[in-house]
């Protein structure tokens, strides 16, 4: 007789509470629905206890179900941490790492590091996640993450960053602006050209804004991009400037209606770093992934 639950029988459970649907779970676990039922019924046959409530046309937790989500998927995480360590006891260099970077980085510093990460770590396998700082956190904290790149400062409640260098904002503007009139800028000045600006959630937002200390009323409040690549359409079609971090030069269209505006001193900067939770068991290849990327990104300069 089994007295104990299995892991995927929990893994079924955990998809459960998670799309509150057999036909949804099911087909996420890539297995029929009776199969999924069943599966759940023996879980709570075993236990003796009823964990899902039937009766509503969207099912739900019962109190019981409540109470043990937490401890299966700690379980399940347990299983992964298991498992990832023996891998990194038989290969330190190998393995799975997960690793979030923030749109506004990602697609201008991926291109740099990963040729590195793959000559350096040729067995680990990285896989990454692009998403808002905010939601990578919840990523890292909820232990679906291992480091992230993201912009700093940013509140990182106890987990680990560190530096990776610092880059300068520029001024991107349309070469008919009559507001800007020289090649270089200051801060203060930025004040009276009314920036267009990423919407909220992006940092690359609250950045710019902390590093020209300028406030909502010297932005654009009618225009909102998601993207920096937005941002540059709308300054080429003369919709207004906005500051854009050097990374992104090189994407930027050649384009003669189009100026780059560099500070005077002091120049507006913006920090890029590296989070981490040293309470995930794996360290070691989050400090080859770390150190891989520091070389690499001191080497190039930047």
């Amino acid at each position: 007789m089994q007295h104990f639950p299995t892991t995927r029988q929990i893994q079924y459970f955990i998809s459960l509470s998670e799309l509150k649907s057999f036909s949804k779970a099911a087909n996420n676990c890539y297995i029929t629905q009776s199969t999924l039922s069943a599966s759940i019924q023996d879980l709570e046959q075993i236990l003796n206890l009823q964990l899902v409530d039937r009766s509503a046309r969207q099912i739900s937790l019962t109190a019981a179900g409540e109470e043990l989500l937490p401890i299966f998927k700690e379980i399940i995480d347990n299983h992964e941490k298991l498992a990832e360590k023996a891998k990194h006891i038989t290969n330190p260099k190998g393995g799975i790492l997960r690793m979030g970077i923030i749109p506004t980085i990602a697609p201008y510093l991926l291109p740099q590091i990963l040729p590195a990460i793959k000559r350096k770590l040729p067995e680990l396998e990285i896989k990454i996640i692009e998403n808002l700082s905010a939601n990578l956190l919840e990523h890292i904290n909820n232990k679906e993450l291992d480091i992230i790149i993201m912009a700093l400062p940013y509140p990182t409640h106890g987990l680990e960053q560190t530096e990776l260098f610092k880059e300068d904002f520029l001024l991107l503007t349309h070469k008919d602006n009559k507001r800007i009139t020289s090649d270089m800028i200051t801060i203060e000045e930025t004040k009276n050209i009314k920036l267009l600006m990423m919407e909220d959630g992006h940092c690359l937002k609250d950045h710019a804004m902390q590093a020209c200390h300028i406030s909502g009323k010297d932005i654009n409040q009618s225009i909102r991009a998601s993207s920096i690549n937005t941002l540059i359409q709308l300054v080429l079609q003369n919709y207004g400037s906005t500051l854009i971090p050097q990374m992104c030069l090189e994407t930027i269209p050649k384009n003669k209606n189009l100026k780059i505006i560099k500070f005077k001193n002091p120049q507006p900067t913006r920090t890029i770093g590296i989070v981490w939770n040293k309470k995930h068991g794996n360290q070691g290849q989050i400090s080859n992934l770390i150190n891989t990327i520091q070389i690499d990104t001191t080497k190039k300069g930047l």
